[in-house]
């Protein structure tokens, strides 16, 4: 794929954990895009930080829901000890913001080392 397409860096490969073959669907289940979920936790950073700032989004499909990292630059971290919210904090409040979307499990967040 690297040799294909220019703008791949790398790849990583990941090996789910769990049986899904055979595994029947609900029909009326759609998965969203990767513009559905940004708007979704853009808004819900907006309601929380005041802001949605730039951040890294890494999604995980399954076949049921999606479960999302975010790597967090510099300027969120300094956003978050500016307002005295702690990153574990963002996380569960950004969890309990998106809990209410079906196809939603679970966000970590990411922030640098230091």
């Amino acid at each position: 794929m690297q040799e294909r397409f220019d703008d791949i860096a790398h790849i990583i490969y990941h090996i789910d954990t769990y049986d899904d073959h055979g595994l029947s669907l609900p029909a009326q289940l759609t998965l969203p895009a990767r513009t559905e979920i940004q708007q979704h936790l853009n808004a819900a950073l907006a309601r929380i930080l005041g802001e949605a700032p730039d951040y890294e989004l890494i999604i995980y499909y399954t076949p049921r829901f999606i479960e999302l990292d975010i790597k967090c630059p510099m300027a969120i971290f300094a956003l978050l000890e500016q307002q005295g919210v702690t990153a574990a904090e963002l996380e569960a409040r950004l969890n309990d913001e998106l809990r209410t979307l079906e196809w939603f499990k679970a966000i970590q967040i990411w922030l640098p080392a230091r």
